[in-house]
């Protein structure tokens, strides 16, 4: 079971907005990718000040994945070729 919390700013001590449990057992990257849809239709809700980037923690505790952490997207040119700048 993972937790997600949604967070007003990046740092891991940043106040919690909204938190939201996940109970099925799922792959880490499948949680991520919940996370961001949970903040993007968080952030698309909110009024004035709402959160601003996720953070998922473990049953213990600890951090496993936030936004600040998360890979840039890659860009595609058009050859089919990965450009990983």
């Amino acid at each position: 079971m993972y937790k997600v919390e949604l967070t007003r700013g990046a740092a891991w001590d940043a106040p919690v907005v909204e938190q939201h449990s996940v109970e099925r057992a799922l792959h880490v990257c499948d949680i991520e990718r919940l996370a961001e849809r949970m903040l993007h239709s968080a952030r698309l809700r909110a009024k004035a000040v709402g959160p601003t980037d996720y953070r998922i923690v473990d049953v213990l505790g600890r951090w496993v994945r936030s936004s600040s952490t998360r890979p840039r997207p890659r860009k595609f040119v058009r050859a089919g070729r990965t450009c990983w700048r």
